[in-house]
């Protein structure tokens, strides 16, 4: 399952897998998350808006169109940058990682640390998300 985030900040994709690294470092790193916000779902067929669920419970690791707010996406990228110093330049040897998780059971499985995860070249990619965030809120979808 991947991620698709839309938003002020143009479009981004992210594996679930990696989506799961990015929240777990913010949140590692000091973010308090908000909770996301659901105004209701695009019915794929119609294109009609369907109204929410009376109760959403605010998840970021579902893909169903859920939003985060401009003040969430700044507390994210806030703690990013937190962990960005922490994040080795050189890349870590991530043995054991599920790169391409086919199940839920495989996201859960990867035990590597997000500051492994994200060494050496994919602090790049921490650099994009960051600067995603910044632009304001977005969508999961």
């Amino acid at each position: 399952m991947g991620m698709d985030l839309h938003g002020a900040g143009g479009y981004a994709r992210c594996s679930g897998l990696e989506w799961s690294k990015v929240l777990l470092l913010a949140y590692e790193y000091g973010w308090e998350p908000l909770g996301t916000e659901m105004d209701g779902w695009i019915n794929s067929e119609t294109g009609e808006l369907i109204e929410p669920p009376d109760e959403w419970n605010g998840n970021y690791t579902s893909n169903e169109g859920q939003w985060v707010t401009e003040e969430d996406a700044a507390r994210i990228a806030d703690a990013l940058e937190d962990a960005l110093e922490d994040i080795p330049d050189r890349e870590v040897d991530k043995t054991g990682v599920v790169h391409r998780p086919v199940s839920l059971f495989d996201l859960l499985r990867d035990r590597t640390d997000p500051l492994e995860f994200f060494s050496g070249a994919g602090k790049r990619r921490i650099r994009a998300v960051i600067k995603f965030c910044r632009a304001g809120g977005f969508r999961i979808a």
